[in-house]
């Protein structure tokens, strides 16, 4: 008795599922069938669009291999220069330059000084002006 009662239940879904999935897969049809033909008018473009985006991905893949050499180089500048200025720190806090640089600077301003001031030098006279006289001057005396 079982069997015939799953035998009527399978057969009242096959009578039932059937129409409904004829009508479900007929409608998707259509809809699909929309779908297709409004890409069909854009696939040019969306191909475009993707060529594009692809070589601009290119484009920039290019443009950080540069920029990562580019940023490695200053790097290199950057440790070159700290190294520099580590050597220039070291030489300042030195004791030749503490003392050097004072006894440089007086010994400069000695060999200046010394022989101008024990040097007698002749005072010039000062001469007058004399004005230099205008054009019209000289074509009155003319």
């Amino acid at each position: 008795m079982a069997a015939k009662v799953f035998e009527v239940i399978g057969i009242v879904a096959l009578v039932l599922l059937i129409p409904i999935a004829f009508v479900i897969l007929y409608m998707a049809g259509k809809s699909l069938k929309k779908v297709n033909l409004s890409l069909v008018g854009r696939a040019g473009d969306i191909r475009k669009q993707v060529e594009a985006s692809l070589s601009g991905m290119d484009t920039a893949q290019g443009q950080l291999a540069a920029f990562s050499t580019v940023s490695a180089s200053v790097k290199a500048g950057v440790d070159k220069t700290i190294e520099a200025a580590d050597k220039a720190v070291g030489f300042l806090k030195s004791t030749a330059f503490q003392v050097g640089l004072p006894a440089a600077i007086w010994v400069l301003f000695l060999s200046v000084t010394l022989p101008r001031g024990l040097i007698r030098r002749k005072k010039k006279k000062k001469s007058e002006a004399k004005p230099i006289p205008p054009p019209s001057w000289e074509k009155e005396e003319g």
